[in-house]
């Protein structure tokens, strides 16, 4: 019995070693978080297109549920968010509701204890997903006004460069004081971001 346990972790080692941005005591909180194990990768910054104009990630994403968007910064901090709710058809002027969302933190250089989950705060902005002409990408939390950056913001690749840029401040989700909690400033740069679906497990959910 003992050995087929050892070849399930085995396996399950296997199935996460070419992400190369996850580690797998990260993937396992991860799945503990959502209740839910991994699936497969939906997206990979450093294969597909996230160009203005030519970004795949609408249609990659689709009206998935339970995904998790990884994002690993210049600076080393690991960090993301995770949404129970399908993305379906998107309109840049409104945020999906999401009540099960979260953000995280899974490296964090020090500045906090461990892993670490923020749960939504307003589910009705929990995030959006903007048209594949927006030089924005994707918008997590809002404090409801034209703000420089919300909780997470990430611009299309071909304007990595430009202004306001990459950015995090706390709006929608509740970090319990922390302040810079995601990547310790208002702005990061992208090294790489993958996103992931996750399924419904027996074992998790028990």
């Amino acid at each position: 019995e003992k050995f087929e346990d050892d070849k399930r972790i085995i396996a399950r080692k296997e199935c996460f070693y070419w992400m190369k941005n996850i580690e797998y005591e990260e993937k396992e909180q991860l799945e503990e978080w959502t209740r839910k194990k991994y699936s497969e990768i939906i997206f990979d910054s450093d294969i597909d297109d996230w160009d203005v104009d030519t970004s795949v990630l609408n249609d990659k994403l689709g009206k998935r549920s339970n995904v998790l968007f990884v994002i690993e910064d210049t600076e080393n901090n690991k960090f993301g968010y995770y949404f129970s709710s399908n993305y379906g058809l998107q309109s840049d002027k409104y945020y999906k509701t999401d009540k099960n969302a979260f953000l995280f933190s899974l490296k964090s250089n020090g500045r906090l204890k461990g892993m670490m989950k923020f749960p939504v705060k307003d589910p009705n902005e929990a995030f959006m997903l903007y048209d594949s002409n927006n030089h924005w990408m994707i918008s997590i939390g809002s404090d409801g006004k034209k703000s420089r950056h919300d909780d997470i913001n990430i611009m299309k690749k071909d304007c990595q460069d430009k202004e306001p840029g990459n950015g995090s401040i706390p709006r929608s989700y509740e970090y319990d004081g922390i302040e810079n909690a995601l990547c310790g400033n208002d702005t990061f740069e992208i090294k790489q971001f993958i996103a992931m679906e996750m399924e419904e497990s027996e074992e998790l959910t028990q």
